[in-house]
């Protein structure tokens, strides 16, 4: 998928996710009034506000404030997935924000980015197999040599994967081209 269809179903999801993280949050607000945690949390999540607003936020607070927020979320979310739906959700979730993340990593030719993104998606198999890549060209990659600009600006790179389908497999796959090929007996003898 190339082009605006791809960028259409990015677009759905992101929809999506936005509409699914609003009630998530507003079942994560319920469950901390309802939990004796309410109060902490709510005058921190306030402190991150008022420190973002007046611009006294830097990046090592606002890493802080975020860290002590994710255990109470983290505790919601394993007291949900018990709920088969809530377990859905909170899947298809963290499969968004793990394309966003590949996505990111391949728009500004972040090898580290990739690596973690990649690395969720399959695991163990595609980190031993890029850890094992020969020192010069791991050089090349945390340069930012791991995705193809097509045009002249910031954050408009695509994977290599994506820039093949959009350009040679796009033309091999039009008239004239291998689609049908297995159909003409002659071409299949060529």
């Amino acid at each position: 998928m190339v082009g605006k269809p791809f960028y259409r179903c990015v677009r759905a999801h992101l929809i999506v996710l936005e509409a699914l993280s609003g009630l998530h949050w507003n079942s994560f607000e319920s469950y901390c009034i309802s939990s004796c945690t309410g109060s902490s949390v709510f005058d921190e999540i306030a402190g991150i506000i008022a420190s973002a607003t007046d611009g006294r936020l830097i990046q090592v607070e606002l890493s802080t404030h975020l860290n002590s927020l994710m255990s109470p979320i983290a505790e919601f979310d394993n007291s949900i997935k018990t709920y088969p739906i809530s377990k859905l959700w909170l899947q298809y979730i963290r499969m968004v924000l793990i394309m966003l993340q590949c996505l990111l990593a391949d728009r500004c030719g972040n090898w580290d980015l990739h690596l973690k993104a990649m690395y969720t998606i399959y695991l163990t198999m595609y980190l031993q197999d890029m850890e094992r890549v020969p020192e010069q060209l791991r050089e090349q990659l945390l340069q930012g040599h791991i995705i193809v600009e097509r045009s002249v600006g910031s954050d408009n790179a695509v994977s290599p994967d994506h820039a093949l389908e959009s350009s040679l497999n796009l033309e091999a796959k039009q008239k004239g081209g291998i689609k049908g090929l297995t159909l003409n007996g002659t071409a299949v003898a060529k």
